[in-house]
């Protein structure tokens, strides 16, 4: 399900895990059966009949398999003030601000869930972060608003349904988001009203689907709708009209992330057409023309974005596992790639 895909969060038994460490030590485990250790009830809910039991000491040399936090840049406060990023302290991700390179963060939220997903609003006048999370485990995610200035919490979506993928307006007084609130089953998209509070449903054709990116206008949103891991096909939402026009006329292609381009004439998106590789690719809505820009690039492409006022994108490429980080020019096409950033997963 898309929902599994985007939002549900990794919860690790730690018995699977445990009894697999206990088949590759066996041996030495029996070698120290004389030893007396404090020791773990391992009878339920596994059946681990002729297995020794868990020890502190193993847990002890696993822990650090599994505990280890990272931190997601989240966006820019309004006038560069600082970044928004989720990170986890204790155990739970929760938003932190960040006002200076090596800066220390400061902790601005504190639910007892984790935090899975959070977007700054664009408008500087709007101290303003969505984020998503669930209550009690239930994976029923819902989209709150939080007030930097006052610290305010406020529920946007009806508590019931499951909501997340929230793409600002480049105005930030607007923000798409997608739910299955009509029926519970098919992820619809919806525009609410940051002021208002209010939601319009602007596409309900079945399936799943995403809001990815607005056109400089606000006025049109590029949309994708999931099929597969290997399948999922890129449109144009004109929010007016609410007409569905596909940015390719082909369904044997896997169109991903994607961007609008400075004036809105064209979209930057990630396509594997006709190559074997995930290339970056520019679409032409006049003369409905495709050109692949990254064709010396034998890696696949994952990710793509935008700076702010359009001028330069960002992609991100998967060589050997590793995430690499380059910069184009959006009219002129060239690019260069980032280096000294230390090796990792980049997003």
């Amino acid at each position: 399900m898309k929902f599994t895909k985007r939002f549900s969060l990794l919860r690790v038994q730690v018995y699977p895990i445990l009894l697999t460490v206990l088949m590759v030590s066996l041996p030495n485990i029996h070698c120290k059966s004389n030893q007396v250790e404090k020791t773990i009830d391992s009878n339920k809910p596994y059946i681990t009949k002729g297995i020794p039991p868990i020890s502190d000491s193993l847990l002890n040399q696993i822990s650090k398999y599994q505990n280890f936090r990272s931190a997601q840049f989240r966006g820019w406060l309004p006038n560069g003030s600082g970044m928004a990023i989720l990170t986890r302290f204790a155990e739970t991700n929760q938003i932190h601000i960040v006002k200076k390179p090596g800066g220390a963060r400061t902790q601005v939220t504190f639910r007892t869930e984790s935090i899975i997903d959070a977007n700054v609003c664009p408008d500087s006048s709007k101290s303003m972060i969505l984020f998503v999370l669930d209550s009690g485990g239930n994976e029923i995610f819902q989209i709150y608003s939080l007030d930097l200035s006052t610290s305010a919490i406020k529920l946007l979506t009806d508590g019931k349904s499951q909501n997340g993928g929230m793409v600002w307006s480049n105005r930030g007084d607007r923000f798409s988001f997608e739910s299955t609130k009509r029926n519970g089953q098919d992820w619809d998209l919806y525009i609410q009203d940051i002021n208002t509070g209010l939601s319009e449903l602007v596409l309900t054709q079945g399936g799943a689907w995403s809001a990815l990116d607005w056109s400089p206008d606000d006025k049109k949103l590029l949309v994708s709708k999931y099929i597969s891991r290997t399948a999922s096909f890129l449109y144009v939402l004109d929010i007016v009209t609410r007409t569905v026009i596909p940015v390719h006329d082909t369904t044997e292609v896997s169109l991903e992330s994607a961007v609008w381009n400075r004036n809105g004439t064209g979209i930057f998106y990630t396509s594997d057409e006709g190559t074997d590789y995930r290339s970056l690719r520019y679409y032409d809505l006049q003369t409905k023309k495709e050109k692949n820009l990254t064709k010396s690039i034998p890696w696949d492409i994952r990710y793509v974005g935008t700076s702010r006022d359009r001028k330069q994108i960002v992609f991100v490429t998967n060589e050997h596992g590793y995430a690499m980080l380059y910069i184009m020019d959006s009219e002129k096409f060239s690019y260069y790639k980032v280096e000294g950033i230390p090796r990792g997963i980049t997003g």
